[in-house]
């Protein structure tokens, strides 16, 4: 079995918890402890499309001969590529040796896939509401422009208030426990 699993600390659900001897190999965006990172904005709708990790690994399945390439070798490709956060790999490693085509099916040996060039904006998940939401104001007419900026205002109080809280949270929990 083959997981791809992208998230925000998405190595947590396989770090210590994911038997090596188990026929079970998973591939994360990111460690256990870090944010993913948000990509390809549309503008029409106001939102990312994608994740770098995602896109990388399904770009790559796209353009490659998985008939040869194992998970191995792709899971080395999408970290080199995915270079806002670390890309992980648990379970049987021992599955990293077959090819991806075991797992995602054979494609058409003709078939080539060109990617139009696009910008690279990626943007960590913790930040995408500031970043569309500054997206907007940019976009926006005079007469909307002060509702988005009070919008992006509360945005930015509500993720201090949250950090702030995540952190005496933290200290909090911390200082009992010793």
């Amino acid at each position: 079995m083959l997981f791809y699993l992208e998230s925000c600390e998405s190595g947590s659900m396989f770090k210590g918890l994911l038997p090596d001897d188990i026929n079970v190999y998973a591939t994360t965006a990111a460690n256990p402890k870090e944010s993913s990172y948000a990509c390809y904005y549309d503008s029409h709708l106001e939102t990312y499309l994608g994740d770098l990790y995602s896109v990388n690994w399904m770009e790559n399945s796209d353009i490659a001969n998985l008939n040869a390439e194992t998970l191995q070798k792709q899971f080395e490709l999408v970290k080199a590529k995915t270079n806002l956060s670390h890309v992980q790999e648990y379970g049987y490693m021992s599955i990293g040796k077959e090819p991806v085509a075991n797992f995602l099916g054979s494609k058409a040996k003709d078939s080539i896939v060109e990617y139009p060039t696009v910008p690279f904006d990626a943007v960590s998940v913790d930040d995408v509401d500031l970043f569309i939401l500054n997206q907007k104001i940019d976009k926006a007419s005079e007469d909307k422009k002060p509702e988005l900026s009070a919008q992006l205002h509360y945005t930015l109080l509500v993720l201090v208030y949250y950090n702030i809280s995540s952190w005496h949270l933290y200290i909090d929990y911390y200082a009992f426990a010793s």
